[in-house]
């Protein structure tokens, strides 16, 4: 009774893994730079996840086995946004806090100059005058921390991690606990002021 049942979860478990393994790999990079998202799988264990289109990726993480994997880089499915945009201005407390000050749709024909990123930020690196030193991101410590979540508009994290985090199952922020229903990408830090622009976060897959 005892080798019928091992065997027999044995063969449960080969048809799992043969049935991820028969998995076709989803590999995307097309797509607009207004926030699309797109799908990826896991080498490791082949579960698919979101994965935001930002020029300056180089690997996200599996949100199921927590493998790091590279940014794959051929033209695949990606997730179509719908409706409008939002514009958010902050009134910037520290670096991991923020209060909404204004709110507007978004519209990327009226100023160019609010489409361009921020530049890639080396961590450590001394702020120049007149500069705001974005710390990197609370999450994964990589990447610049350059993305603020709502209602709550705790910051301090990378789009990355924030879409890791929404799919999950678990939206919360990681600093209140408050469920995450949106974020806003900065691309304006003063001293005293912050603005972005919404990046739709995907839903769980």
């Amino acid at each position: 009774m005892g080798v019928a049942v091992i065997l027999s979860a044995g063969c449960i478990y080969a048809v799992l893994r043969m049935g991820r393994a028969g998995r076709q790999e989803a590999a995307p990079t097309a797509g607009t730079s207004d926030g699309a998202m797109l799908v990826a799988s896991c080498a490791s264990c082949g579960r698919e996840q979101y994965v935001p289109r930002i020029e300056t990726a180089v690997a996200f993480t599996c949100f199921e086995c927590r493998r790091a994997n590279p940014v794959p880089w051929v033209a695949s499915h990606p997730v179509e946004q719908t409706g409008p945009l939002m514009e958010y201005e902050f009134t910037r407390v520290n670096n991991t806090f923020f209060r909404v000050s204004g709110q507007r749709e978004h519209h990327a024909s009226e100023n160019p100059a609010i489409m361009t990123p921020l530049a890639p930020i080396m961590v450590g690196r001394p702020a120049e005058e007149g500069e705001v030193d974005v710390p990197s991101c609370t999450i994964c410590m990589d990447a610049p921390g350059d993305s603020v979540v709502l209602p709550c508009a705790h910051g301090g994290f990378c789009i990355t991690c924030i879409s890791a985090i929404k799919q999950s199952g678990r939206p919360y922020c990681p600093q209140c606990r408050k469920l995450i229903d949106r974020a806003v990408r900065l691309e304006e830090i003063s001293d005293r002021v912050a603005k972005g622009v919404e990046i739709r976060l995907p839903p769980r897959l």
